[in-house]
């Protein structure tokens, strides 16, 4: 991610198809930890129960809730990209995530770059499954 907001900076995906519209911005470094901060707030409404998400997001998907960080949305809707920065074997996974379904991880991909091609490709061939993240 730091490579691409290098050589990017601080951008926007815009998406644009015959019928409908979306945007995919990407959050400039200094946003990051408000961000992050919102998703916990957002999954957690206490102590008790971040610590219940933590270990459910650990035992379900091996990775650690408290640094998965939010690195863009699409506009004007509830979903992010999360970026897993835990040190580790995991380190760099990327993930989809929706508020509705706030305990669930989605589109596991290996890294930020294999993440945004996925998408980008599955814009291209409108993939379905791609296509919803931007409610498209």
């Amino acid at each position: 991610y730091r490579k691409f907001l290098l050589t990017r900076g601080e951008t926007e995906l815009f998406v644009r198809l015959p019928e409908s519209s979306s945007e995919l911005r990407f959050y400039a470094p200094d946003e990051l930890a408000t961000q992050l901060r919102n998703a916990l707030d957002f999954i957690a409404h206490s102590e008790d129960e971040l610590e219940e998400a933590c270990a459910y997001f650990r035992k379900e998907y091996g990775v650690s809730l408290k640094h998965l960080v939010p690195v863009a949305e699409p506009s004007q809707l509830s979903r992010c990209l999360l970026l897993h920065v835990e040190p580790g074997e995991r380190y760099g996974q990327c993930f989809q995530w929706d508020h509705d379904g706030a305990w669930e991880l989605e589109q596991n991909q290996s890294s930020f770059d294999v993440a945004l091609k996925a998408l980008t490709d599955g814009i291209e061939q409108r993939d379905a499954t791609q296509l919803a993240f931007f409610d498209l």
